[in-house]
């Protein structure tokens, strides 16, 4: 099978090596055991940039990314315990799962991801605090 090569980056062209380079990632992903997640793109005419972040998972499943990591610090700091990491609360009828957070986004810091779709949202520091107790997973 001919691949079209490309001769410009533009958002497209951007789509269509993703799709590739997640494939790839896929495979290095089950041969290493680790999480590989592309992120941060940026292009111009004549080149793409983007990190990709390794990420250890655990014997259980999850996955230890830096957001994770830095929830795992700074839980305290925003009256959660670190063991409020991967706990899962419901919102609007959807169930999410605490997976990290973003100490600098002052207003919105914990990343949680909506279990269904796989996507993350941004939570503030009381909105999980008021999920958590209400799934009876911290006192009041």
């Amino acid at each position: 099978m001919r691949v079209r090569k490309i001769k410009e980056f533009n958002r497209s062209e951007c789509k269509r090596l993703d799709e590739a380079i997640q494939k790839e990632l896929d495979k290095l992903e089950n041969r290493f055991g680790v999480k590989l997640t592309r992120r941060n793109g940026s292009f111009g005419p004549s080149s793409y940039t983007f990190k990709i972040e390794a990420a250890v998972v655990s014997e259980n499943g999850e996955v230890m990314s830096k957001m994770a990591q830095d929830f795992n610090h700074y839980a305290i700091s925003f009256g959660l315990k670190p063991t409020d990491l991967f706990a899962t609360f419901t919102s609007q009828g959807r169930t999410f799962k605490i997976t990290g957070m973003k100490p600098q986004s002052y207003k919105f810091p914990i990343i949680a991801m909506d279990i269904d779709t796989e996507k993350s949202f941004k939570f503030g520091e009381a909105e999980i605090k008021r999920h958590l107790e209400k799934s009876g997973l911290v006192s009041a």
